[in-house]
Formats: C-alpha cells, structure tokens, sequence
C-alpha cells in the first residue's frame, strides 16, 4: 500500500533529521534549562526581537527565523517554570519522538520546518507546541495513551497548531484585544523586560491555557489526515479525546484536560473520519495502529522516575 510505504520509508530515511533534532533539543532547550532567559541568551532574544513588527503586524509573512527564534525563547522560559517538569535525557526516547514527528510532518502544511520534540516529566497529561517547530510531550500523556496511533494523532494535531501558526494568530487577537498594546520591535531592542515579559506571557498562554474552538478543531482535523497520510490509523484519536472527556468531567487536572468543548471536537473529528475513509483506496484496517516501539516507548516513560532520567 502507497500509503503505508510512506511511513516505513519517512521513519527510516528521516533517523538523520531525527538526531538533528534530537541533539538541538539537548544542545539548545537543556542549556535553556539552566540558564533560561540569562545574559547568554540575550544575543537570541535580539534575534527575535528584530522580526516583531513583522510577526505582529502581517504574521503570515514572518519569517522562520524569527518564529523559531521566539518559539525558542518561549521554550526556554518554559523549562525556567517550576511547574512545568523536568526534561527528559535519553537519546533514544529522543530519536524515537523526533524521527515520528518528522515523518508526520512531510505530510503537513509545512514540512520544511524542522520539528524539535522534547519529553517532559509530569504525571499532567499534557503536550503543547511553541511557534517554529517546538513540541512538548509530558511522560504523564505518554503513558495515558493506549497505542501509536494515538501519538501520531497528537504529534499531527501539535504539528497543525505550528504549521497554521495558531499561536502568533492568538497574539495578534491578543494584541487588537489590547493585551499586547505597547508591544513594538522597537521597544524591545533596547528592553529586555518587555521582551521578557512578552515570551512569559506566551508561555502561560502556551502551557496553561488552550486555542479557541475553532483552532482546536482545524487542528484535530489536520492532525488526523496528516496522521493518516503518514500510514497511521487515525480513528484512536477519538478514544484519546475521550479520555480528555473524562478528565474534564472529574476536574482532575489542567493541561489538555482544560481544552475547550471536547464534544464538539469529539463530533468534528467523527465527522471527519467519515470523509477521509471515503476517499481512501483501502480501509483504515489496513493502517499501522500499534507497535512494539510504543510499547518500549512507555516502559522508558515509567523508568523516568528512577535513574533513568540521568
């Protein structure tokens, strides 16, 4: 099957863009860690200072450099976050996310970017994406899911939230909202306070909060399809969403649990499912829904609480 062929070849071809990212991930997001926000980051938070008028007013012409330069000083000041968890340290859980990751995202909007995924431990069930190309999944969401299918689904749905530039439209909303009325490139060149303050402010937005339904939506339905076109089995993510669902109705934690109207999402991506198996050659019997690597994927999950996590 065309499809599946798709898959195997992305996920072995794309090992030496998978350890790129991996060591970008270790190279760039751990030493943030240490030292997030600090005067050696200061050069980078310049780079992406320089592109803000850009990114604010005509957001759809910003350029990669600048959306990674911020997207990459949003991730520092994550892991700078107390309650945001501990990075993870194992090259091969790294090579694993990163090559799945950038396998989806040949399928995407924009397949060009390279995609750094970093794993997070945190009981949260939890996942979200910095502007471009920086994914987060916590241990707590790996080990909530039942199959491969699954993070697939949720890879692609995080992978449509950079390739649509969800965030920078929210900032834009923000801004015409007044919430980022005094933010200027020019106020930032010689300010690292309000720049500071504006990267704080996104990760909160980021971490703790969610997008409006309807970017929720598109990027489920993307996410699915880019899934999909992957060679995965899209249908799982209906069961992920519902165990969100479930989540929500027993209030037991933030994170993906506080995103908006899941049975609307819920509804949408059936609906969804319906069209794209109209219009595939085969059934979606026939796509990879589970694999042994999953399965070690999560047994690395729950070592992350022993010496592993070195």
């Amino acid at each position: 099957m065309k499809i599946y062929r798709v898959l195997v070849l992305a996920f072995f071809v794309l090992t030496s863009i998978a350890l790129i990212s991996c060591e970008a991930t270790k190279g760039i997001l751990n030493k943030g860690a240490e030292k997030a926000l600090g005067p050696k980051n200061f050069q980078k938070v310049q780079k992406a200072a320089g592109g803000l008028e850009d990114l604010y007013n005509s957001f759809q012409e910003t350029s990669i450099e600048d959306e990674r330069s911020l997207g990459e000083s949003v991730s520092l000041q994550a892991y700078a976050t107390p309650s945001f968890g501990t990075p993870i340290r194992n090259d091969e859980m790294m090579l694993y996310v990163n090559c799945m990751a950038n396998a989806i995202a040949q399928n995407s909007d924009r397949p060009m970017i390279p995609y750094h995924v970093a794993v997070i431990k945190s009981d949260i069930v939890n996942a979200f994406a910095a502007p471009g190309g920086y994914i987060f999944l916590t241990t707590g969401l790996i080990l909530a899911l039942d199959s491969e299918a699954e993070l697939a689904a949720i890879l692609g749905h995080e992978i449509a939230h950079i390739s649509r530039k969800h965030a920078l439209i929210s900032m834009k909303r923000a801004q015409r909202l007044g919430g980022f009325a005094k933010v200027t490139s020019a106020a930032f060149e010689n300010n690292f306070i309000d720049f500071e303050k504006l990267v704080k402010a996104m990760c909160e937005e980021l971490i703790n909060k969610s997008y409006d339904k309807d970017m929720e939506i598109d990027a489920d339905t993307r996410g699915i399809q880019y899934a999909m076109n992957t060679g995965y089995d899209p249908r799982p993510f209906v069961s992920f969403l519902k165990k969100i669902q479930e989540l929500q109705n027993r209030n037991a934690q933030g994170g993906l649990s506080s995103h908006p109207d899941t049975s609307t999402r819920i509804q949408e991506v059936e609906n969804s499912l319906k069209k794209m198996e109209k219009e595939l050659d085969d059934s979606f019997d026939t796509l990879v829904k589970n694999t042994d690597r999953f399965q070690t994927l999560q047994e690395w999950a729950k070592s992350s609480h022993s010496d592993w996590a070195r």
